[in-house]
């Protein structure tokens, strides 16, 4: 059986915060809460506004739905969407503001993704292949004539689940670095790292495919295949709404 993703030593305390409705933890302050459009939402939300906090959560719903779908295709992701939520609400007061909402809400729901994998003892590998088939099975059926994305969904399969799961956040959920840190509740010099070395076994790994020595053309098919296929999930989410 694959093991769980890695987490630097982090992921028992994550759980435990997450467990109780915490907060995950990131050190200093997040610059992005002095942007964050969900804030003034989720303060009325925690102020007893229930409109504040149904706009919160149909802003979310949908991409939680993608987000359940794809991993736990199984499921009824309407009820995972509602006890991402319920648990959300159970921690409004607890809420201290160290990250930005949304990643506090992803952070629940990956912590929920776990409960449901080992309540069904569940291989891990079936997390890759639900990663994956953001570049194949869910995408290509839109993208058939794009050389680039075949291969790039090719050489996704090749790289770690800790590497995979960075570019899953960061790219196709456009959270940003430090808020990926704060869903996988490890450092974001960590974060950084694990990112540069997913781009970079990607251009490993297209490179071997194709037989050639072309690294700088790689790095940008890498880049550019990444943006198309983030592009076409945003598509998806539209579509599923």
């Amino acid at each position: 059986m694959s093991e769980r993703p890695e987490d630097d030593g982090r992921e028992d305390e994550l759980e435990d915060a997450e467990a109780k409705g915490a907060e995950p933890r990131s050190a200093g302050r997040d610059p992005d809460l002095d942007h964050d459009p969900d804030l003034a939402l989720f303060e009325r939300w925690r102020g007893g506004d229930r409109e504040a906090g149904g706009r919160l959560v149909a802003r979310y719903f949908n991409d939680l739905r993608v987000y359940f779908l794809r991993r736990l295709p199984e499921y009824e992701p309407e009820e995972l969407i509602q006890e991402t939520f319920l648990r959300m609400i159970s921690a409004l007061e607890r809420f201290e503001g160290r990250a930005t909402v949304r990643s506090f809400l992803f952070g629940i729901a990956r912590h929920l993704f776990y409960e449901s994998l080992r309540g069904r003892a569940r291989k891990l590998d079936t997390y890759r292949d639900s990663l994956c088939c953001v570049g194949t099975r869910g995408v290509l059926s839109e993208s058939l004539v794009i050389e680039e994305l075949g291969l790039l969904s090719a050489a996704m399969d090749a790289i770690s689940i800790e590497q995979l799961e960075v570019i899953d956040y960061h790219y196709f959920y456009e959270l940003s670095q430090r808020e990926v840190a704060a869903v996988l509740g490890i450092p974001e010099g960590t974060v950084k790292s694990r990112l540069r070395a997913a781009r970079e076994a990607l251009v490993v790994e297209i490179s071997r495919r194709l037989g050639v020595d072309a690294k700088d053309w790689c790095e940008e098919m890498v880049e550019r295949g990444l943006t198309r296929l983030r592009d076409v999930l945003l598509r998806e989410r539209e579509r599923r709404k």
